[in-house]
């Protein structure tokens, strides 16, 4: 059993997603390492946690956000069917708590990946075991749905479990 101390902050847990953070502040590359690890562990469970590897990027953004930028993004790194690596890239600009809802929402879609509900192959994207038609708008993608719609529960979860 591992025991995280941060600060106030205590975590347990019996396995979890080996994290390599680069990038952004000694404090910001501590506490993103602990919430993907606290979120690994909540989304994929014992089966699969402590089997998928993540490389967190945090890359500086600009000085002011635009309407529609691109905050974050979670692709699977290794080949076949069974996505087990990873690589998120996140930008600085945001304050803490919007990073951690971001991040939340990055990692519902490595959840995505690692337990088969949406695969990227050269074909095309597929979502639940069937072609997604080319060109389909963002805000109408099924995985964006859903992780729009886990983020806030997923991320309340992490704030309760760090505030015991």
């Amino acid at each position: 059993m591992y025991v995280v101390r941060l600060g106030t902050l205590l975590y347990q847990s019996r396995l979890m997603m080996i994290v390599e953070v680069h990038g952004g502040t000694y404090a910001m590359r501590r506490d993103l390492e602990h919430a993907a690890k606290w979120a690994g562990d909540y989304l994929l469970g014992t089966r699969l946690t402590d089997k998928c590897f993540l490389e967190l990027q945090i890359l500086p953004g600009p000085k002011k956000e635009e309407k529609h930028q691109t905050r974050a993004f979670c692709i699977w790194t290794d080949t076949g069917d069974r996505s087990r690596e990873f690589l998120i890239e996140i930008l600085d600009h945001m304050n803490m708590n919007l990073t951690l809802k971001v991040l939340m929402h990055e990692m519902i879609h490595l959840q995505q990946y690692a337990k088969g509900k949406l695969k990227n192959l050269q074909k095309g994207i597929y979502w639940e075991n069937k072609l997604v038609p080319p060109g389909l708008r963002y805000w109408r993608c099924p995985w964006e749905k859903e992780a729009y719609a886990r983020e806030w529960d997923v991320y309340q979860e992490y704030m309760k479990s760090i505030y015991l």
